[in-house]
């Protein structure tokens, strides 16, 4: 079993390019009209706006930390991607790994680890779907940037961009469908299935596949899920054997949990949408959203205070600082009471109050 170690260490030898501020006198964002938006900057909006601000206005950003789950994903795309294009995957995914090598200096044992993860994995993947039938449909585009101009109910047009993993269509029957590929830690089939059609990043996918080729339905989506797990550890040394060699504990690895259980860690779903989902989730979600985020652009770009207002201001309540101790399970990916109301209006398990204050009684 190949191993970075090596080339990891030939690549901390060289020094890093020195730190320079940069000087700037405007916002750093020049809103999501010029610059645009994509998924992860727009999760940042929703989740805390002071501290969006302060990474699109400012430009102030957290060191770069390594990032399993992240990184994992990455160079899982880095091999999707370079398979399509008919290029070495294994060479792309080495140098992926010794570029994350070079900015995480501290973290070159979790870098040298998750690389041997994928590269174990990867294969046991190809071969798993290999034999299993075609059905995704002929690739109409394939894995690569998209940036679309997206009219918002107000006229306001914003620039939706980012990188989806596919398009393929499936006949005229079934129409265009986005390729998905997702690395998760705990899979839970009919959660995500129920969800996917409020799935931001998804659906924001959709949406801008939608603006891609106009002419065609979207029929749905493909969900591609690989496990992001690593079950064991290497065994320590003892009094009788040596600490278990690298290549000994990933053969292990791919032996008994890859190759023994690939539908545990392996799962395709073909999630069907029609228009009306596709309709719901731009007038409930992202239409609602972007508009709120021109709003607020426009208010912490006036040059005043962005926590004040003046009497009778509109925008006096764009902003505002999250506090701590606040839990969305939704954030994390859980299911609510409201979902099947919300999908479908059942009211099974739900009932009607009369007092919102019980507990002050």
């Amino acid at each position: 079993m190949q191993t970075i170690s090596e080339e990891l260490n030939e690549a901390l030898t060289e020094s890093p390019p020195p730190f320079q501020p940069g000087k700037r006198s405007g916002p750093l964002w020049k809103g999501p009209e010029v610059d645009g938006i994509t998924f992860s900057l727009l999760c940042k909006f929703l989740n805390d706006r002071e501290r969006f601000r302060l990474r699109v206005i400012e430009g102030i950003k957290a060191v770069d930390r390594f990032e399993p789950r992240l990184e994992f994903g990455n160079m899982w795309h880095v091999c999707e991607e370079n398979v399509a294009k008919n290029n070495d995957w294994k060479m792309s995914l080495l140098e992926y790994a010794r570029a994350l090598a070079r900015t995480h200096r501290l973290e070159q044992d979790q870098v040298d680890h998750w690389y041997n993860v994928v590269l174990s994995q990867f294969p046991v993947y190809q071969n798993f779907w290999k034999d299993k039938p075609a059905t995704v449909g002929k690739c109409v585009a394939a894995e690569g940037v998209f940036d679309v101009k997206y009219t918002l109910p107000s006229g306001r047009i914003v620039r939706l961009r980012g990188k989806r993993d596919g398009v393929y269509d499936r006949g005229r029957k079934d129409g265009y469908w986005v390729k998905e590929i997702k690395t998760k830690n705990k899979i839970d089939e009919e959660q995500l299935k129920r969800q996917l059609t409020f799935d931001l990043q998804t659906m924001l996918y959709v949406v801008t596949a939608q603006q891609d080729f106009p002419s065609f339905k979207m029929g749905g989506v493909l969900y591609n899920v690989v496990r992001r797990d690593c079950p064991i550890r290497r065994h320590k040394a003892t009094t009788k054997k040596p600490e278990e060699g690298k290549t000994e504990f990933y053969n292990r690895l791919v032996n008994d949990y890859f190759l023994a259980e690939p539908e545990q860690w392996f799962m395709r779903w073909d999630v069907g949408l029609d228009k009306t989902d596709i309709t719901k989730f731009q007038e409930q979600t992202l239409n609602p959203i972007l508009e709120q985020l021109f709003d607020w652009y426009e208010h912490v770009t006036e040059g005043r205070n962005v926590f004040h207002c003046r009497p009778g201001d509109k925008d006096y309540m764009v902003h505002w600082r999250h506090p701590y101790g606040v839990y969305n399970s939704l954030d994390e990916g859980y299911a609510t009471e409201y979902d099947e109301y919300l999908r479908s209006g059942s009211m099974s398990g739900l009932t009607t109050v009369t007092n919102l204050f019980p507990e002050l009684s």
